[in-house]
């Protein structure tokens, strides 16, 4: 998430965009773990948005563009980057409304609801995680940013999350498709991070 600056009020509209790398990734998703698992991952996703954007609205801004692309969701709002705080707010938000998600829905008698409960956890524990791009790396970056020069910070995180992705795959195979989905999905959004760079 990222803010950017203000524009006249009428020029203040809000954009989905959706790439096509998001729609294979999609595609894969539901060849892997089939069309029902991917449905109630979607509803954990969306509500793990919808915690980030609470906080946001409550902070005083606006969202301008959520862009889901094969790296996963990148939210852009209007206005001033926000302080070390409120971003380590905002980071925490989205696993926070998971967590609650869980709680709700992991006891349900509904299969369906009892398993988009348990993609809840994990998006939130997978997101805790101190990677680049991710909530967790977000909530470390607000922690350290003017403790540690940019060029260790920067080393940290590539290592972090070279270290994250790899122990995610090996998770998946051991464990889950789910996982394996995951740890690969980490690997292309930190390959993202560092072309962008």
């Amino acid at each position: 998430m990222s803010n950017e600056k203000s524009h006249p009020e009428q020029e203040r509209i809000f954009r989905l965009e959706i790439s096509g790398g998001f729609l294979l990734l999609l595609s894969f998703t539901a060849f892997l773990c089939g069309g029902g698992n991917v449905f109630a991952a979607a509803i954990a996703a969306a509500f793990h948005e919808l915690g980030h954007l609470a906080l946001i609205l409550l902070q005083g801004s606006l969202p301008k563009r959520l862009t889901l692309d094969v790296s996963g969701a990148c939210l852009r709002c209007y206005g001033p980057e926000p302080s070390a705080n409120q971003e380590l707010l905002r980071a925490m938000a989205g696993p926070a409304v998971g967590l609650v998600l869980w709680l709700v829905l992991h006891s349900s008698v509904n299969g369906f609801l009892s398993t988009a409960g348990e993609m809840s956890l994990m998006l939130s524990l997978v997101n805790l995680l101190p990677a680049p791009g991710l909530d967790g790396g977000r909530v470390l970056n607000a922690i350290i940013t003017g403790t540690v020069s940019p060029d260790f910070r920067d080393d940290l995180f590539e290592r972090l999350g070279i270290l994250t992705s790899l122990l995610a795959v090996l998770l998946g195979v051991l464990h889950s498709p789910q996982l394996f989905l995951y740890g690969l999905w980490l690997f292309l959004r930190m390959v993202k991070l560092r072309l962008r760079d």
